[in-house]
């Protein structure tokens, strides 16, 4: 999908999740049922994502019906482009939807807590005009301290007559539990057993550990010549990255202070797919599961206390006094009125500001200065590895190796920050998002006053303009209801003052921008993370190489062959000889046209020759080369840090070639270079 394309289709995205939330705050007496809405706006994703499809699909075939020089190189991955271009289309689809039925489903939790707060609202109303008739029905004057005693005895009488049902507790682990098992049962006897000796709630309180060899097996592209203690250590680590990635998940969870919803264990559910053993499988899911359903009950907790019915009147009790004081001495309540609404207005617009961040932090990166590192997966690995040459650190290597994703992500955080830090760039587009949803404000404002059918109460005025931002703003439907009642406010005047206030307003939240500090702090609070959707661009399929480890370079999810451009020794990432523990220097590109031979789980444990490597590897392609010129990169890496890698894997150092020891970090760039086609 093009770049505008997708950046349209993400703002697309965030003002349905938006009108969603909305749902019956901006339109309250609408006809249709939230499901109808999400079916609605489902319908309207699948005719775009059809649009940009059929656009990508015309586009790629009129650059093959091109007659320049450069199209027959690309011409035998014709396939995977259409490919590409389709899983595009369905990922995105698929993706689209989790995040609309996540935002219905949490609306449609949010219904019963609303529909408490608005009987208690609605109650409250009603009580406080009774007791402002029978003040004004008094032929005495009265005191503050009369208006206090007359107050407070409405308000215990009136508590006193409220149901405070509040919010039924949730069990989470036992709903999580159940979905899991749900998910499970169909595996067979073992995992359902498995499954009932344990506790969810007692699972992941200590570190996830690899335990038995059993769980070694068909583990794709980790095995290697069945070293079981060096895979150990390779699933170790391939477990520990889908921890990690769950727990990130888990946190940004957590940080957002809403209810626990069914989807939240489902997005955990589908985080990824675990190519091992299905008792090491189900060890896993029953770790993970068991931190997320402790710390999403303590989130559940935390929100059913703040949101606890009787709290959160006694909270408002003294607004309610304010108003009745103030409607039986006939103030006027305008200016008071506008600066609620506005206050209300301000966490919606920074809210606002914070979900645009995201796409114009990519759009920066891969426009701005040195967007040529992203322009392209080839482009972007080359950037990568001619860091890591240039840092020489083998801490760093290890992590690419070893922790590959997280690695990337993090080294994209840090190009973001670096490219941030110039001349304000973050605080610039806060301000642009800033200045341009005041706009909306300040021109729904004028536009409902302009209106040819004069609004005479601010009800109504409040709700159409609620109505014409009910795509950009989320509003908080029981602090609106707050605003909206006990009122005598002259809606020309309210709309005047509302006006100030929306300016005032903008001054004090660029002026919050001015003085943020911290970009890491800032990045890690957006709800779209840049680095996160870089990475998606630039990672690939994940697949690596089943000898060496070298990731997949072809482009999308789905393609016809797995390749990668540049092979490494199979020492690097820790590979020994099972007799000796001396580290392999054998690298794949040579391995292929030898008589060389490999055991692997895969072989039931025969040797077979990797000649013949297809028949047990089928998706991947390995280029032979003799020269092996191409790995003369990895070839200075492992001959540098030989030892250190030994040290780490608990392996012998290798016997390395003389002429890998006479490689000089001039000579790896110059190799990298060519590699990648960069003069």
């Amino acid at each position: 999908m093009h770049r505008v394309q997708w950046l349209g289709m993400y703002s697309w995205i965030v003002s349905s999740e938006t009108k969603i939330s909305n749902f019956g705050i901006t339109d309250p007496n609408s006809q249709m049922s939230i499901r109808k809405v999400l079916v609605d706006l489902l319908s309207d994703t699948s005719e775009k994502l059809s649009l940009g499809e059929k656009e990508i699909q015309d586009n790629l075939v009129k650059y093959f019906e091109k007659q320049d020089g450069h199209v027959n190189l690309v011409e035998k991955y014709r396939e995977d482009f259409v490919s590409s271009a389709k899983t595009l289309r369905r990922q995105t689809e698929n993706t689209v939807r989790n995040k609309l039925l996540g935002a219905v489903e949490i609306k449609e939790g949010m219904t019963e807590l609303n529909n408490i707060k608005s009987s208690q609202t609605s109650t409250m109303e009603r009580k406080v005009l009774a007791l402002l008739q029978t003040c004004r029905q008094k032929k005495t004057d009265l005191s503050d301290q009369d208006f206090q005693e007359e107050f407070e005895s409405m308000w215990e009488e009136t508590l006193s007559e409220i149901n405070f049902s509040g919010l039924p507790e949730r069990d989470v682990a036992q709903d999580a539990f159940l979905m899991l098992s749900g998910n499970l049962s169909v595996r067979g006897s073992h995992v359902n057993s498995m499954l009932v000796t344990n506790s969810l709630v007692d699972c992941g309180k200590t570190d996830f550990v690899v335990k038995s060899v059993n769980w070694l097996r068909n583990a794709e592209g980790l095995a290697k010549h069945m070293d079981h203690d060096h895979h150990g250590k390779k699933l170790q680590d391939f477990c520990d990255d889908i921890i990690t990635q769950c727990q990130d998940f888990i946190t940004q969870k957590v940080k957002s202070k809403t209810d626990y919803h069914d989807t939240n264990i489902e997005t955990l559910k589908q985080h990824k797919k675990c190519k091992v053993s299905e008792e090491c499988e189900i060890s896993l899911k029953l770790h993970i599961f068991g931190r997320a359903a402790r710390e999403f009950q303590k989130m559940h907790n935390h929100f059913i206390v703040s949101n606890n019915p009787r709290m959160c009147l006694e909270q408002s009790k003294n607004k309610y006094l304010t108003d009745f004081k103030d409607l039986f001495h006939n103030r006027d309540q305008c200016l008071k009125k506008a600066e609620e609404f506005s206050k209300l207005l301000q966490p919606a617009v920074q809210d606002y500001v914070t979900k645009m961040i995201g796409p114009d932090v990519v759009d920066e990166m891969k426009t701005g200065k040195g967007s040529e590192d992203y322009s392209t997966r080839m482009s972007f690995q080359f950037s990568v590895l001619k860091q890591l040459l240039t840092e020489g650190k083998y801490g760093k290597y290890r992590k690419y190796i070893r922790h590959y994703e997280n690695f990337v992500k993090d080294w994209l955080f840090d190009q973001i920050v670096q490219q941030l830090s110039k001349d304000n760039r973050l605080e610039k587009s806060e301000k642009k998002h800033l200045s341009e949803i005041v706009k909306i404000i300040t021109d729904a404002i004028s536009n409902i006053r302009k209106s040819h059918s004069p609004i005479k109460n601010i009800k109504t005025f409040i709700q159409n303009i609620c109505s014409a931002l009910g795509e950009k703003l989320v509003f908080p439907k029981d602090a609106l209801d707050s605003i909206m009642i006990l009122n005598n406010a002259n809606t020309e005047q309210f709309a005047d003052y509302l006006a100030e206030f929306v300016g005032e307003m903008e001054q004090t939240v660029a002026s919050e921008y001015d003085h943020w500090t911290d970009i890491k702090e800032r990045l890690r609070s957006l709800p779209f993370k840049p680095q996160d959707n870089m990475f998606t661009s630039q990672f690939g399929c994940g697949e690596v190489c089943p000898f060496c480890c070298a990731p997949c370079e072809a482009g999308g999810k789905e393609h016809a062959k797995h390749f990668t451009s540049i092979h490494r020794p199979q020492g690097v990432s820790g590979w020994r000889n099972l007799k000796t523990r001396v580290l392999w220097t054998n690298i794949c590109s040579s391995d292929v046209i030898s008589d060389n031979t490999f055991r692997t789980s895969q072989t039931g444990d025969k040797f077979h020759p990797y000649k013949d490597y297809q028949t047990y590897y089928p998706d991947w392609t390995i280029t032979g080369d003799s020269s092996i010129e191409a790995s003369d990169y990895w070839k200075y890496v492992m001959a540098t840090f030989n030892k250190t890698i030994a040290e780490d894997t608990d392996a012998l150092p290798a016997d390395i070639p003389e002429d890998w020891n006479a490689l000089t970090p001039d000579y790896a760039m110059k190799s990298l270079k060519n590699i990648f086609n960069v003069k």
